[in-house]
């Protein structure tokens, strides 16, 4: 049987449809290209959780995990 995560059992407790409602209405991901704003209250969230420092920080961490595993994938073929 799935189980949600602790994170996932988090934010389901947000309403995201009335957000998403109301991002629409005060058009806020107009401009928007890579990070919409429930993506980024996610992220937000996420970061708060395991403590990290700024967000900026949580970005090095996934470009330094991507390149780890790409390299990862390079040497195994």
């Amino acid at each position: 049987m799935y189980r949600k995560s602790s994170f996932k059992q988090w934010i389901s407790l947000i309403n995201f449809k009335n957000i998403s409602k109301q991002i629409e209405i005060l058009k806020l991901d107009h401009y928007t290209k890579k990070l919409d704003t429930s993506s980024f209250i996610k992220l937000l969230l996420f970061s708060q959780l395991i403590e990290s420092e700024s967000l900026r920080a949580m970005s090095d961490v996934r470009t330094m995990a991507y390149t780890l595993c790409r390299n990862y994938a390079r040497k195994t073929y």
